[in-house]
């Protein structure tokens, strides 16, 4: 765990007191209840400020960065600085485990609800025979379904829309198969690929759906109390986050093919390209992608996403001129002057 200290108004022996009982404590208590959980990377920051007068003379403050960006705080103020430093951590560890336990939960009510589909799905298959053509056109398109479903699922989880596990890639693949074999006679006419990647956009999305609006109910359960010189105070380590994060960032490798990636001479072009397409919107950078890479375009693209053609091509011009000024900003200067070029032309 990556642990940065902020210390105004103390001893530097003080300070370093308190940089030794913060390590050892997340040694004994935070760090195996993370790895425990899957959290393999994470940054603590914390901040000590004593006040030269009034009774609470030492104010300790804690921030906790879990990927994808879920953001933890805790902090105390009394006399004594390790004592405050010690409940704040108390503080902090039960902040950690409040926010386990949600996950568990939600992951739980994910899964049942999961099973609960595709039991129905099940039911449907039973009252129908599948057409003999349906498993062979599946088949012949599944590689290229698997990648595009495995490259959409990373980006989610690396935006931090989706869990890191859940729904799985065979999950999902396993729901778009079923729900074409059970109405088939609603896929049967036109390109079946991109009927299952309607199906893949619609699952996913059901997902992330579900997900926003379980962490806003929680968000408005759990409101903190507004506070601008607290957010002031914390502006320079909101940065070192920002920064911390670009560390998080799937690798291209994971999203493309590797004939793809390595396409790119340059390590620090590949960062910036999935640092960059991860801040656009889910739509835009969706319908990019359909478009470069499944080579789905015009009205196709379209009825796939579900919305007017002018609106696709918006999203696209958007998330192009986005791509173009950011690259160029980072000294990049993509062929052609279309930011993904390089992977269409390997396809």
């Amino acid at each position: 765990m990556k642990i940065q200290y902020y210390a105004k108004g103390i001893s530097p022996l003080s300070h370093a007191r308190i940089e030794h009982l913060t390590q050892a404590w997340v040694t004994q208590h935070l760090e195996p209840l993370l790895r425990g959980f899957g959290y393999t990377e994470s940054q603590l920051v914390l901040a000590v400020e004593k006040h030269p007068h009034g009774a609470a003379k030492y104010l300790v403050r804690l921030k906790l960065h879990l990927p994808p960006k879920k953001i933890l705080v805790a902090k105390d103020e009394v006399r004594d600085l390790e004592s405050a430093l010690d409940k704040a951590l108390t503080r902090m560890l039960r902040e950690v485990q409040r926010h386990i336990d949600h996950i568990r939960k939600r992951d739980v009510y994910r899964r049942k609800d999961r099973v609960e589909r595709m039991q129905a799905l099940e039911v449907a298959l039973a009252s129908v025979t599948p057409a003999k053509e349906v498993e062979a056109m599946i088949e012949a398109v599944l590689p290229r379904l698997r990648e595009a479903t495995h490259r959409e699922l990373e980006f989610l989880r690396a935006t931090g829309d989706l869990g890191a596990d859940s729904p799985t890639l065979e999950e999902v693949l396993d729901e778009i198969a079923a729900t074409v074999k059970a109405y088939w006679g609603d896929y049967r006419e036109g390109n079946i690929y991109h009927h299952l990647l309607h199906l893949m956009h619609g699952i996913l999305e059901r997902e992330v759906w579900e997900i926003r609006k379980e962490e806003n109910k929680e968000s408005l359960e759990h409101l903190p109390i507004p506070d601008t010189e607290e957010q002031a105070r914390w502006r320079v380590e909101e940065d070192i986050h920002e920064f911390y994060q670009l560390d998080q960032a799937v690798r291209l490798e994971d999203l493309i093919t590797n004939e793809v990636a390595t396409s790119f001479e340059e390590t620090a072009e590949i960062a910036y390209m999935v640092q960059f397409l991860k801040e656009l919107p889910i739509s835009w950078r969706r319908a990019l992608f359909f478009q470069e890479i499944e080579l789905v375009e015009g009205h196709d693209l379209a009825k796939l996403l579900g919305v007017e053609l002018a609106e696709v091509n918006q999203w696209i011009a958007y998330a192009n001129h986005y791509l173009l000024a950011r690259l160029e900003d980072a000294g990049f200067v993509p062929e052609n002057g279309q930011p993904l070029f390089d992977w269409r032309k390997q396809r």
